[in-house]
């Protein structure tokens, strides 16, 4: 069966909720997603919480530096001068400015 979908008997069924098939195979069952992610129907890989992200089979923590939104597959790095805030939830803004992903994804 595809990723996403696992074997029964003679097809494949899409993983449920919370579970996860990576490869191609013919398992008999998908993999429950780890604690702190989750997962929806015929999923690939689990969905980490902010502050976290995906690495093979587990959700990894952001470093002191970096800081990733929900589902992530990597943590991006803060501005220079700046850290990471609320668990690597978001990132620290000299004086007068505010914090936006939209600055951080776009490297400005």
């Amino acid at each position: 069966c595809p990723p996403g979908q696992y074997s029964n008997s003679r097809s494949c069924r899409q993983c449920s909720v919370n579970t996860y098939k990576s490869e191609t195979g013919t398992e008999t069952s998908c993999t429950s997603c780890p604690e702190s992610s989750s997962s929806t129907t015929g999923s690939t890989l689990c969905s980490c919480i902010a502050g976290m992200f995906w690495s093979d089979t587990v959700c990894e923590n952001c470093t002191a530096s970096s800081a990733s939104q929900v589902g992530a597959l990597q943590c991006l790095t803060c501005p220079t001068g700046s850290r990471s805030l609320n668990n690597g939830k978001s990132c620290s803004c000299p004086a007068g400015q505010i914090w936006s992903w939209s600055d951080l994804t776009s490297g400005t």
